[in-house]
């Protein structure tokens, strides 16, 4: 993968291991509350419906999900994940989110207060910084402590029970907190609403740059991509990007 410049971490949540091989779970079709849940790649799943594609990854010990969808999805979601996670009962370990918007984190805060570590770009991370306080009373309770909410910008490279990923934040591009999640072993990368049919159209309000967009899928382009996954519809090529950016301005 290429370089970009800023700052570049690698995070070692645990040894690496085998994931689950795909003739375990086998194609998944489900259409409760109009989403559906596609097999992608070994172990990965894309779930659309109820806002922004969603996808799943399974390692050996949980589950990482790229964008929540709509705050009135969480349940359908969580059904979904249920489904395709029913013969290990993996828990959800990580949400990364690749925009701000609703239709991307709209259940953010539901997974958070459930435990689920959230990352994001550092400035859409810090909306949801207050959802990790502990209530005084969560001990004398039982609840569950909130996840943790990490903020990140440039590039963070992490490896979970054997998955590995690479969070690119690209921002300011059609928002202020655009993000792609990038799989490198199965050449999948979600690119959010980093792609757009038609003519492209940045959120001003959100911070958003034509040019900061533009400057985005240069770099989005120099990964090796195999499946693109956008915001919204099925996955796209390299060849769709590439014409999108022709769309957008050259970079000075």
């Amino acid at each position: 993968m290429a370089s970009r410049t800023g700052r570049r971490q690698v995070l070692r949540l645990a040894a690496a291991g085998a994931l689950l091989p795909a003739s375990v779970w086998g194609a998944v079709e489900f259409t409760p509350e109009d989403l559906r849940t596609d097999l992608l790649r070994t172990g990965l799943f894309m779930v659309t419906g109820g806002g922004a594609n969603t996808l799943v990854r399974l390692t050996l010990r949980g589950l990482v999900v790229v964008d929540a969808k709509r705050e009135e999805s969480f349940k359908p979601l969580m059904g979904q994940i249920r489904r395709v996670n029913r013969l290990a009962d993996l828990p959800v370990r990580l949400l990364v989110l690749t925009s701000g918007e609703d239709s991307h984190s709209g259940a953010a805060a539901r997974f958070v207060s459930s435990g689920v570590t959230l990352m994001a770009a550092s400035v859409v991370a810090g909306r949801f910084t207050a959802a990790t306080a502990e209530p005084a009373s969560a001990a004398a309770t039982g609840h569950k402590p909130p996840g943790a909410v990490i903020g990140f910008d440039g590039l963070r490279e992490i490896e979970l029970h054997g998955a590995r990923l690479a969070l690119m934040q690209v921002g300011p591009a059609r928002g202020a907190g655009d993000a792609v999640v990038h799989f490198p072993d199965l050449r999948v990368t979600a690119v959010g609403p980093l792609y757009a049919e038609g003519e492209p159209r940045s959120l001003l309000r959100d911070g958003g740059s034509l040019a900061g967009w533009a400057k985005a899928l240069d770099e989005v382009l120099k990964l090796d991509l195999g499946l693109v996954v956008p915001a919204q519809g099925p996955p796209i090529g390299r060849a769709e990007l590439v014409a999108l950016r022709a769309r957008l301005p050259p970079v000075a």
